[in-house]
């Protein structure tokens, strides 16, 4: 009997027009090919990335060519990207361990093809997509903050839980995450997050099952080739004390002494510099107007974030482990579930747990 397969492409060259035809070639022509990588950063962010990911030009030639010669001789792996931008985000994430570095993009792009409703279609053009990042619920905001990092900002109350479930806001996420990617920038400072849960409702909590937040997590800082550098918690509820200690025993050690827990929003002129601050929480520019101006980005970017879909990865369905659950695990979702079905009913026990966590 054949193997199933679980796969990550786009529709075989026998189905496409000739107009598809033309684009699939145009991008691989520009992303399939062994470009030579000319450093066109400042002078100053080649410290930052010298001092913080260990890079030099020694280094990244190597890195690269290592990779490239691990895609060449992978027969799964014919359409992945090869571009220098694609390769440096994993070689950057990992500090240039380019074992780690090769482990990391075979796990991302089994993950975009065991996910694709999360993690494929990431287009500005997509309705519910253009809706969310519109209404500035979750956006890059346009200023970088005091280390220089670009800002993944969540307004919760911003999400339209009558048109929209927790898959939509996943794909709206990753969407931003791939095109800030783009920027070779953000690969070397890496990112700082806001998540403002101002007026968040039980609903909002609801809306996630505990196996979609343990993969959106465990993943998302696993497999995704990002630099987590600081994650900022606004305005929590006490619901939240579900996700706080659930999130706790998915996030590794490092991720979780980078929490920030903020009790209102005077704490973002604390986080950030007024530029970079939406209207709503004391800065210069609305909320909506910052969502405008990030979409104004991710429709420059569509073409290279859309076309992620046309890399043909195959994987065999037996070795695909990213959501083999251990007992723990199990016991956790169970732990989840049961709290999050009696959330409304708080008492003195978990008030004083979540009175105890770090607040700043």
């Amino acid at each position: 009997m054949e193997k199933s397969k679980s796969s990550l492409s786009f529709a075989s060259s026998t189905s496409l027009s000739p107009e598809a035809e033309m684009e699939n070639a145009i991008w691989q022509e520009k992303y399939l090919v062994e470009d030579e990588y000319v450093w066109t950063l400042s002078e100053d962010l080649k410290e930052v990335a010298r001092l913080e990911v260990g890079e030099t030009e020694e280094v990244r030639n190597e890195g690269l060519a290592y990779m490239r010669e691990f895609i060449r001789e992978d027969s799964r792996l014919t359409y992945c990207r090869r571009d220098a931008n694609f390769l440096l985000r994993f070689l950057r994430m990992k500090k240039f361990n380019l074992e780690a570095a090769k482990e990391t993009l075979e796990k991302y792009l089994r993950m975009r093809a065991e996910i694709p409703e999360w993690y494929q279609n990431l287009d500005i053009n997509d309705p519910a997509l253009n809706d969310i990042v519109s209404s500035g619920c979750t956006i890059v905001l346009p200023e970088r903050d005091s280390h220089g990092r670009k800002v993944l900002f969540h307004c919760a109350k911003m999400f339209d839980l009558s048109k929209y479930g927790a898959a939509d806001l996943i794909r709206a996420h990753i969407l931003n995450f791939e095109t800030a990617l783009e920027d070779e920038e953000n690969q070397i400072r890496g990112f700082t997050y806001i998540f403002d849960f101002k007026e968040v409702s039980i609903p909002y909590i609801s809306v996630w099952t505990p196996t979609q937040f343990h993969k959106v997590v465990s993943q998302g800082e696993r497999f995704l080739p990002m630099r987590h550098q600081a994650v900022n918690l606004v305005n929590q509820p006490m619901g939240f004390f579900l996700i706080y200690e659930f999130a706790k025993h998915v996030l590794s050690e490092k991720i979780r002494s980078r929490i920030n827990l903020y009790r209102s929003d005077k704490s973002m002129k604390k986080l950030l510099p007024q530029q970079c601050i939406p209207l709503e929480y004391g800065g210069l520019v609305s909320l909506k107007e910052m969502g405008r101006q990030w979409r104004d980005v991710l429709v420059e970017k569509r073409e290279s974030v859309a076309g992620l879909d046309r890399m043909i990865v195959e994987f065999e369905a037996a070795h695909l482990k990213l959501n083999k659950k251990s007992s723990s695990w199990v016991s956790l979702s169970r732990w989840f579930s049961s709290r999050q079905k009696s959330v409304a009913a708080t008492n003195d026990d978990v008030k004083a747990e979540w009175n105890s966590a770090r607040f700043k």
